[in-house]
């Protein structure tokens, strides 16, 4: 028996609006795969990105008691800007993770590290000599988040670079912060 072209016969198309044209169900895959992108890269990205949320509101919360306690030691309103810069662009690269483009995803990772970077190289401009020193600048707990954003925002070789520019910054946060 030999198949061709006209004795393939193919079924006929269901009229529109019958229940055979509705379309089937979405199966979970297709609909991950509609939320998180069709590719591997892009959907751990995306779930690197979403932990910024949950982790910025429990650095968040557990910063806020130490600023309160360290409050006589910042300029007014250098706390609120230390949080704003520190920790909020975190929340938001979380909570934006599955709704914004992968580009705008790394400019906001980008502005969390930049913001984390700002805050560092303020504290030994800004700290306030106080009698009651009561250890180091509260900021430097929460550092490390916006810090390691760097692995969403750059390239390896930037990436390691801009560590050490935090971590030189914090040494000299640290030393600054002691003699206050």
């Amino acid at each position: 028996m030999t198949l061709d072209a006209d004795s393939i016969t193919r079924p006929p198309l269901p009229e529109p609006g019958s229940p055979a044209a509705r379309p089937g169900p979405v199966r979970a895959g297709a609909l991950l795969r509609r939320v998180a992108g069709d590719q591997a890269h892009e959907r751990v990205f995306r779930a690197l990105a979403f932990g910024f949320l949950p982790a910025g509101a429990m650095f968040g919360l557990l910063a806020a008691p130490g600023a309160a306690e360290q409050a006589d030691r910042w300029p007014p309103g250098w706390t609120e800007a230390a949080f704003l810069l520190g920790v909020a662009p975190s929340l938001v690269l979380g909570a934006c993770a599955f709704l914004l483009r992968i580009s705008s995803l790394r400019l906001i990772a980008r502005v969390a590290v930049g913001g984390v970077l700002v805050v560092l190289a303020s504290i030994p401009f800004c700290a306030l000599p106080s009698p009651a020193s009561n250890g180091q600048a509260w900021f430097l707990g929460v550092c490390g988040l916006g810090l390691i954003a760097t692995a969403l925002a750059m390239r390896p070789g930037t990436a390691v670079l801009t560590q050490l520019l935090g971590a030189m910054l914090i040494g000299v946060a640290r030393q600054a912060t002691d003699h206050t």
